[in-house]
């Protein structure tokens, strides 16, 4: 049994002994995304942790990759500046859980040991580093769209990130089911009535074709930008929306939509079977 370091050579040499240590594992190691891909395939790791940066599409690389070819294989990155927004974008992307990194070495196993399933070391060691721990999106739905918790798994999967003021779910006759947000007064159903608006317009590229379909699309009007995905079920249809102020990050929101119909998705064919 082994697990993966991905980091370069400085970290590799400093933290292999500490998580081999702490896994009671073999540690392997790779200095680039090549080799390391090339070790995932040959070695088959039990988990990978990786300090491939996110933001020059290294580590997302990874991350995707894993995800298509070896599903469940459980990948924790390791950050410089560690972000709500980042954290939120490795977790989309398929990572188990986030850790910033440290420049004590020491620090690393506190912080892995809760996300790997392992006891932490016993010896005093410095306080762990933050950590974001990825919970599932959405637990399992009724057979009916469950609109309060599917609208809850959007708006925990972005939290708290760049332009998010809230999510809302409409029904097919546009009324207002549920909405999360963090601002106390904001005017939701204005928003709501907004949306449906501006929903009715286009109202093709909002017609469900199927719940084996997802259909994102994203509506401007004025400062906001609204991230829009449609469930259809036996009939009935609902609108999810995510609110963005004008520079927000509507990549992150249209995959939290994508992701949130893929386990709808999946849960209803546990349920045909």
């Amino acid at each position: 049994m082994s697990v993966l370091l991905i980091d370069d050579t400085y970290s590799l040499m400093a933290m292999s002994a500490p998580l081999a240590k702490l896994t009671g594992e073999t540690v392997l190691s790779a200095t680039d995304l090549c080799s390391a891909l090339k070790l995932i395939d040959a070695q088959k790791p039990t988990s990978v942790v990786s300090g491939l940066p996110l933001t020059d599409d290294l580590g997302m690389t990874l991350l995707l990759w894993v995800s298509a070819r070896h599903p469940g294989l459980p990948v924790v990155v390791l950050l410089e500046d560690l972000t709500d927004e980042l954290a939120q974008q490795a977790q989309w992307f398929g990572a188990m859980g986030s850790l910033a990194k440290n420049a004590d070495p020491r620090v690393l196993p506190c912080g892995l040991a809760p996300m790997l399933g392992v006891a932490a070391p016993v010896e005093p060691m410095p306080q762990p580093a933050p950590v974001t721990r990825h919970l599932s999106l959405v637990p399992p739905l009724k057979a009916r769209i469950d609109t309060d918790v599917a609208l809850s798994g959007i708006f925990r999967g972005l939290g708290d990130v760049r332009g998010h003021r809230a999510t809302l779910a409409l029904d097919s006759d546009g009324s207002l089911l549920s909405w999360a947000t963090f601002e106390e007064n904001l005017d939701v159903r204005g928003l709501a009535v907004t949306l449906q608006s501006l929903i009715t317009e286009d109202h093709e590229a909002f017609t469900p074709v199927g719940s084996a379909q997802c259909q994102v699309a994203t509506i401007r009007e004025g400062d906001h930008a609204y991230v829009v995905s449609c469930c259809s079920d036996t009939g009935h249809h609902v609108h999810f929306a995510t609110v963005l102020a004008d520079g927000g990050n509507r990549p992150l929101a249209e995959m939290a939509h994508k992701r949130l119909h893929r386990e709808l998705l999946e849960v209803a064919e546990r349920a045909v079977a």
